[in-house]
Parts: C-alpha cells; structure tokens; sequence
C-alpha cells in the first residue's frame, strides 16, 4: 500500500529549531510551507517546500515553524474501550518522499508536472520525517511526469524526466545533431524499476568511464536503482554522441 497523508493530525515527534512568522495561508500541522509560509504545491507554478508546520494556524495569524520535523499519524481509539488502533499512514519502511500538486502534502510517486523535490523519509507505518532539500539532485524547477516510454526531443531541453511505474522505463534521447541538455530520474521507489537511457543508434554517452558504444545505453539497473537516482546528459558537439554532466546512483554505460 502507499503512504496516504495525514496532515492535520500528525503529533510532532521531534523538530529542528523553531521560529514564528505570519503565515500567507490557513495551515495544517504537518503541513509543507513555502517560503510565503503558505502550502507548497508542486505543480507548475507553486511554490517548492522550505518549512515543515508545526501547529494548525488561521491565515494571516502567527504560526511555529521547522526546517525540518518528524511527524507521526496517532493511534485510534477504540469505540468499545479497547486497546486503540496503532496509526498506519500504509507507506514502507525507507521509502522517499516528494512534494506532492496536492497543496501542502508529501507523497511516495510524483502526482503531475511541475515541481520535482524531495521531502522526506518514512521511518516506520507510522512515523515520517520531513525535511525538504533544494540540494543537487534533489530538486528541479520543472519536470515532466514519465509512466512509460519516452522519446525526447529538443523541446525536453532543461527538464527533468521523472519516470515512475514499477515496469522497466526506456528514455530515447535525440540524435547528437539535436543540441540539448537532458535530465533522467528514477522516481520509483528503490528496487521498482530499470531505467535505461537510449541513445540514436549510431551515437554512444561518454563520461563517468561508459565505453560510449553506438546505440549503448545508459542504465540504472533495477536490483540497485533508489529512488532519486539520476543522470544528466549534453549534447555539446562531440563526435559520436553525448556526455555525462553529472548524476547519482549506479548507472553501467554500453
């Protein structure tokens, strides 16, 4: 089952430093802020997550927040005075966490276009942590949602790829002739699926040691891929194909 949210319920755990500011929205606690102190939202022209919420507030008024919290969905009591019902938000131990186009939320697959960033780790079925990070690799101003076999083109230039399906991915980049700079992720959870970057068949990728074979693939092999593996490719003129700009996780070149 995948991680379902529950913002407004969540008992904080454990914070980092807190600090008050005047929120532009009305929040939940648990919710995702943006630097507004409003819901980040990552679809295509929200705002992505800096803060964690760490009480419900009203718009405009005062509002706690942390750079970082862990949250935990609270147990159900029972309705005949039994035991209580642990609380189980259904996501996987280890699992990663993305901003989500519902305003506010976290969840484990990319929901739409837009905003791809990664903002936290579930630690148990009922305890996440939250922590949103525009580091390298980990945050891109504007991606496209992948489910199945992608061909780019020159129009793809910029963007990040994020292929998710727990099926194995096939991204076909253009001819060396179309200049660009390509970004493939793999966001899937760890294990979920083969992501291979396919190069035009007389051109081969070069760089991080690939042997940069005509129509050799770059690949982020399945049994070690994670979640937010990634490889960033260009198209700067040399001879017989493309060049590794930089990425993460393990990918074998052909």
């Amino acid at each position: 089952m995948a991680y379902t949210d529950f913002r407004g319920l969540a008992v904080i755990l454990q914070r980092g430093p807190a600090f008050r500011a005047a929120s532009t929205g009305a929040l939940k606690v648990g919710d995702l802020v943006d630097k507004e102190f409003a819901q980040a939202d990552a679809s295509a022209g929200g705002g992505s997550a800096h803060y964690v919420c760490l009480e419900s507030v009203a718009s405009g008024a005062s509002g706690l927040f942390a750079e970082w919290a862990i949250i935990r969905k609270p147990d159900t009591p029972s309705s005949t005075g039994g035991d209580p019902t642990t609380g189980d938000h259904s996501g996987a131990l280890g699992d990663t966490l993305f901003l989500s186009t519902t305003a506010g939320a976290a969840v484990e697959v990319i929901d739409g276009d837009g905003i791809y960033q990664i903002v936290g780790q579930v630690l148990s079925t009922q305890d996440v942590m939250l922590r949103p990070s525009h580091a390298a690799g980990r945050f891109f101003e504007d991606c496209e949602k992948e489910t199945g076999a992608k061909t780019l083109d020159l129009a793809d230039s910029g963007k990040a790829m994020v292929c998710t399906s727990t099926t194995d991915i096939v991204v076909t980049i253009p001819a060396t002739a179309t200049q660009g700079i390509y970004t493939i992720i793999n966001g899937s959870q760890d294990g979920d699926h083969l992501t291979s970057v396919s190069p035009n068949s007389s051109d081969g990728i070069s760089g991080w040691d690939f042997s940069n074979s005509d129509d050799g693939d770059a690949t982020n092999t399945k049994a070690t891929s994670k979640a937010g593996d990634y490889l960033t490719i260009q198209s700067g003129g040399l001879a017989g194909g493309f060049m590794v700009v930089t990425g993460r996780g393990v990918w074998a070149g052909a």
